[in-house]
């Protein structure tokens, strides 16, 4: 059966936001380098990882959340700043996935050097440096510090052309893949608020004891699994529903507190991870919106050529003519070079 968000599992909802140490611009620029050196690759892999694929997952999942939250709003619930972002930014996240259809066709995405060993073999090289940026960057780019990322990566590893040109794309697909997993997480934690809503409305309207709410929590799983990461908006609501509440509750409220001290959590550390992930996931969201404004501002072709070893050496013409010619004339030459370089099978 096709899953919705609606009966996602706690093991996809686990997929974390794409967020790692934030790096400064030098940081970024040494991590470039080990990378360069680290990221094997093989022009004939056998193993693909089509990232349309996984795009086509992505906009599903997106579109299936944006449905999920303006029908939070129709039935005017209450929605995190998060989900606030989401909805009214949505049609910037429809046009990056509309912009990388148009832009990475299953010709293109195949001459791309792909992986071979490490968790993203079979994946392009140039989209792991895409999501080393976005992680450390916490989906916060900047022209510069991507100009000066990709001059660092090429001080030990050549980017051939291909790879220069699919820059922006790939940044489109990490930020599109992040934008995916704080979605789908902002959608589960809006439906764990409402159970948690749903039974604390129980409990203190006198319609649910000690024993229907230990049924209650069996049937939630994570309170009585090994996990409670995909629970803390949960307990976070329940215990604010019942705080300061008649003694009638407190047999529930210790059953809650019984329950979680089996996991090492109290209420307070789960509504403390609670604040801090939607504080996270809200700059998470709004640096993903900044960044594919950016994205769709920059222009692509004086970067790439900033950035193109190649161009470095046809700009040593003597009779500096490579540079008095126009882009289109520039850009026959690049792509005879390639075509040469295919044939070949020499280094552009």
């Amino acid at each position: 059966m096709k899953k919705t968000l609606l009966n996602l599992s706690p093991q996809d909802i686990l997929e974390a936001p794409i967020r790692a140490e934030i790096f400064s611009i030098e940081r970024l620029e040494q991590y470039a380098t080990y990378l360069a050196e680290h990221l094997e690759t093989d022009g004939v892999s056998k193993e693909r990882k089509p990232l349309l694929k996984r795009l086509q997952h992505n906009s599903e999942a997106l579109i299936s959340a944006y449905h999920s939250l303006t029908e939070s709003i129709h039935q005017k619930e209450e929605l995190s700043p998060t989900a606030e972002w989401l909805v009214d930014n949505f049609h910037i996240i429809e046009n990056q996935v509309k912009e990388i259809r148009n832009d990475l066709p299953p010709s293109y995405y195949q001459e791309l050097p792909k992986l071979v060993v490490g968790d993203l073999a079979g994946f392009p090289r140039i989209y792991a440096l895409a999501l080393a940026l976005i992680a450390h960057t916490d989906s916060r780019l900047e022209v510069e510090a991507l100009r000066r990322v990709v001059e660092a990566f090429q001080t030990k590893s050549y980017l051939n052309i291909g790879e220069l040109w699919a820059v922006a794309i790939t940044l489109r697909l990490a930020l599109v893949e992040n934008a995916r997993r704080v979605a789908v997480r902002t959608v589960w934690d809006l439906n764990q608020k409402k159970l948690a809503n749903a039974i604390a409305d129980e409990i203190l309207d006198g319609d649910q004891d000690i024993q229907k709410f230990r049924k209650n929590l069996a049937k939630i799983g994570g309170l009585c699994g090994e996990s409670i990461d995909t629970q803390y908006a949960f307990v976070s609501q329940l215990a604010k529903r019942l705080r300061d509440q008649e003694g009638d509750v407190w047999p529930i409220q210790d059953c809650l507190n019984v329950n979680l001290k089996k996991l090492k959590v109290t209420v307070e550390h789960a509504v403390d991870l609670d604040h801090r992930q939607q504080a996270a996931d809200q700059m998470t969201i709004s640096n993903i919106i900044t960044s594919m404004r950016l994205l769709s501002n920059i222009n692509w072709q004086k970067f790439t050529e900033s950035v193109c070893l190649l161009d470095r050496v046809l700009e040593a013409d003597p009779a500096g003519a490579y540079q008095e010619m126009t882009f289109a004339t520039r850009d026959e030459y690049r792509r005879a070079i390639e075509r040469i370089s295919k044939k070949t099978k020499v280094s552009e």
